[in-house]
C-alpha cells in the first residue's frame, strides 16, 4: 500500500476520535498503514449501525449544507428571506438540534446568524409544517450521499 503510517493523533480521519485510534493502535502492530486502519474502523462501525451523521462537526455540516443546497455564508447569515434561504435556515437549526444534542440554542442561532428565539421558531415550525420536514429529511438524505 502507498499510504503514509499512522504517526500522531493530528493525521486521523475527522470522524474518527483518539481514543478510538489509541485502541485499535494497541490492537494492531504499533506500525500499520493508515488505509487499514480506517477500513477496520469502518467494519467496525458497520457492525454497530454506524450512522454516517455523526461524523460532521458544527462547521463540517454548515459547509457539506453550503455545498449540498448551492447557498453561500453570507446568503445564509444575511437578512434575505426568500423561500429558498428560509428553508435552508430552518434546515441546519433541526439538523444541529438533532446531532448536536448539546448544543445550546444560542450556539446554533451563532452559525446563521440569529437569536435563540428564531432558532426556536424554525424548530417548531418543522415540526407543525410537514413540507418542511420533508425538505430537511431529504436534505438530511443528500448529505449521507
Amino acid at each position: 500500500m502507498n499510504s503514509a503510517t499512522y504517526k500522531s493523533p493530528t493525521e486521523l480521519p475527522v470522524w474518527m476520535t483518539k481514543a478510538e485510534a489509541n485502541a485499535l493502535s494497541k490492537w494492531m502492530d504499533e506500525k500499520f498503514e493508515m488505509e487499514d486502519l480506517i477500513n477496520v474502523y469502518k467494519k467496525i462501525n458497520e457492525v454497530k449501525n454506524f450512522n454516517f451523521m455523526e461524523k460532521y462537526t458544527p462547521e463540517s455540516l454548515l459547509y457539506r449544507i453550503y455545498q449540498v443546497t448551492g447557498l453561500k455564508k453570507g446568503d445564509i447569515n444575511g437578512r434575505t428571506k426568500t423561500d429558498e434561504l428560509v428553508k435552508a435556515r430552518v434546515a441546519i437549526c433541526y439538523l444541529m438540534h438533532s446531532l448536536f444534542p448539546g448544543m445550546r440554542l444560542h450556539q446554533i442561532g451563532y452559525h446563521i446568524n440569529r437569536s435563540h428565539s428564531n432558532v426556536i421558531f424554525h424548530l417548531r415550525s418543522v415540526e407543525n409544517q410537514p413540507k418542511l420536514k420533508e425538505y430537511v429529511e431529504e436534505l438530511r438524505i443528500k448529505l449521507e450521499e
